[in-house]
């Protein structure tokens, strides 16, 4: 692992995401998939949107562990689908668990891990993005269709947090993990 993002050059993004367990997971893994076929993220929550970050790799983990240890776990209920009006993101809003994303974030989306975000934080699961414009109402059927036909729990439990690294837009990676209380 690096120690510092000298050499990375300007392009590296860190972020702090919450995987989806099974089997929801797979089922919002496959959905992304098939709605943005070159997509291949796995479904999460992200707590700390992809933001560029000064410190060394080896300090921000350090300040993860400590922060990280103070926060409890939590349920996550997912509810409707919608579309973000900018950037056409076709997401699934959270509804249970949406107060603590948004603690999780405010409390540590600051010090080392300050960023100016371009749009204001709102959770989320991003089914779909990038589409092109003429797409997007087809698109969206397509999601809520799936998503209403899906029969099992919408729920999960955010109980780890996984801190990420994508350089020069080649994919994320994970750096470290984070358990987080059981409350």
């Amino acid at each position: 692992m690096e120690s510092s993002l000298r050499g990375y050059g300007a392009t590296t993004q860190f972020a702090l995401v919450s995987y989806i367990p099974e089997p929801l997971g797979s089922f919002l893994t496959d959905l992304r998939t098939e709605l943005v076929p070159h997509c291949r993220l796995h479904s999460h929550v992200t707590l700390l949107t992809p933001r560029p970050l000064a410190s060394p790799t080896w300090a921000l983990i350090d300040e993860l562990r400590r922060e990280t240890a103070k926060l409890n776990s939590f349920e996550v209920e997912l509810s409707g689908l919608d579309v973000f009006p900018v950037t056409n993101v076709i997401y699934l809003s959270i509804g249970r668990g949406r107060r603590e994303i948004v603690e999780m974030h405010d409390r540590l989306a600051r010090d080392m891990f300050a960023h100016k975000e371009p749009y204001p934080f709102h959770p989320h699961i991003t089914l779909a993005q990038e589409i092109p414009e003429d797409s997007v109402n087809e698109v969206f059927a397509r999601a809520c269709a799936r998503w209403e036909a899906w029969d099992k729990p919408r729920s999960f439990s955010v109980d780890e947090l996984v801190f990420v690294r994508n350089v020069n837009m080649r994919g994320w990676e994970d750096l470290s993990s984070h358990p987080l209380k059981a409350e």
